[in-house]
């Protein structure tokens, strides 16, 4: 069982912090508040749509359900759509237009769905290749415990849910540790794994009420990021580029290394050297292939997704100017919901140098770049001429991308 009071200490939001989020968003941030609060607002009729910036199994059209959810439902034979609404990304969006609005049919809806999934998705052979995969199981652990978070203080999340959701969240937590695959070491998989087991340990350990959930949550998150750093350095090369060439899993897995040192900071605990090394050299090789209006690379098994939102978390995490260069002027939509008012000042005073060089060469990963200049209008260009990668890499080598005055090729 989780205490309470505790979980409000770590995750939980002050009136205050709330209002100043609330007020930041709507100045700041007013189209994507709209879309957060467009997501909740289908959640709670049973209609999803999976559209956010960063959801990887994206989806452009509605599915609607009856009262009924079923959680294993596949449009079009599409068990992408299974995976994506077993991560749960959109109770987050539940839980910011709680903290927004007050309404109280956000909570009731979040608490809802996850007592029926929780009731609906035992552990079987069958669930762990749909709704038990480890990679959700690790995605869910972040999910979950953000959108408590904004909850929390509701009347609606009572002792008995409170109890369920810590429950749960140690049936998450013994499913990722006694996951012991080969794969997870060389795989984006492994660090999203090792992200939620990290999130989840470190809840149970400052939060569990009783002392042995307390000491298994320690040895989870000693255990994560013992994996982490094994993960992290088989898998990032020497010039910060995630082996499998795909910029887009090259961010889910700075995301999570980010997530991971956001937590840490909260909890007050030291990580290993080589995570912040390894994170801050995939956030510099996000900056160097970043193109003029922002986007990530269309390389591999990527979209074509705004990268400013996580320069501008990683600019905050390591203070760097370089970084803020690729980054928004302000903390992003996100960012201000997890690190709060006064991160958003201590981001202001950053200041903000564009890279010395114009010319990268990516030796490890094979990657060539070269601008004009490090402005939206520039002339860019990238040629891909090294290893194929894998996992989410494709046969793309020689891939270009060129740019003249901004526009793209």
């Amino acid at each position: 069982m989780i205490d309470r009071d505790r979980f409000i200490l770590y995750h939980g939001r002050s009136n205050e912090e709330i209002q100043a989020c609330r007020a930041y968003v709507k100045i700041w941030w007013q189209e994507e508040l709209a879309a957060r609060l467009e997501i909740a607002d289908q959640v709670c009729e049973n209609k999803f749509i999976f559209n956010l910036p960063w959801d990887m199994e994206q989806t452009a059209e509605i599915v609607e359900f009856g009262e009924a959810l079923d959680w294993t439902y596949m449009p079009g034979r599409d068990v992408e759509f299974v995976y994506q609404m077993n991560r749960h990304r959109y109770w987050i969006c539940l839980g910011q237009a709680y903290a927004v609005t007050g309404m109280e049919r956000y909570v009731k809806m979040f608490v809802s769905q996850m007592k029926d999934w929780i009731c609906e998705n035992a552990i079987t052979e069958e669930t762990m290749q749909r709704t038990w995969r480890t990679i959700e199981a690790g995605i869910r652990a972040e999910n979950w415990i953000k959108a408590m978070g904004y909850m929390v203080r509701s009347p609606h999340i009572t002792d008995e849910i409170l109890k369920v959701f810590s429950e749960s969240m140690m049936l998450h937590a013994q499913y990722l540790a006694g996951s012991k695959k080969s794969f997870s070491a060389k795989s984006n998989w492994g660090i999203l794994e090792s992200s939620g087991l990290y999130a989840i340990g470190k809840m149970l350990e400052e939060c569990a009420t009783d002392q042995e959930s307390r000491l298994h949550g320690r040895e989870y998150a000693r255990l994560a990021l013992e994996r982490l750093e094994n993960q992290l350095t088989v898998q990032v090369l020497d010039d910060g580029v995630h082996w499998e060439q795909s910029p887009m899993y090259h961010n889910e897995v700075l995301r999570c290394c980010l997530e991971v040192l956001r937590l840490a900071e909260i909890y007050r605990m030291k990580v290993p050297s080589k995570i912040l090394t390894m994170t801050k050299a995939m956030a510099y090789a996000d900056r160097f292939w970043q193109k003029p209006d922002g986007t990530q690379l269309a390389e591999g098994d990527s979209d074509s997704t705004d990268i400013r939102d996580i320069l501008t978390a990683s600019a905050l995490q390591f203070k760097d100017p370089v970084l803020k260069s690729g980054a928004y002027p302000r903390l992003d939509y996100e960012s201000i919901w997890d690190y709060g008012q006064v991160a958003a000042l201590k981001y202001e005073t950053i200041d903000t140098k564009d890279p010395e060089e114009l010319f990268t060469w990516q030796r490890e990963s094979g990657n060539w770049y070269l601008r004009s200049d490090w402005g939206s209008n520039a002339d860019y260009l990238h040629v891909r001429c090294g290893g194929l990668g894998g996992g989410h890499g494709h046969f793309d080598k020689l891939h270009m991308d060129l740019v003249v005055n901004g526009k793209i090729f």
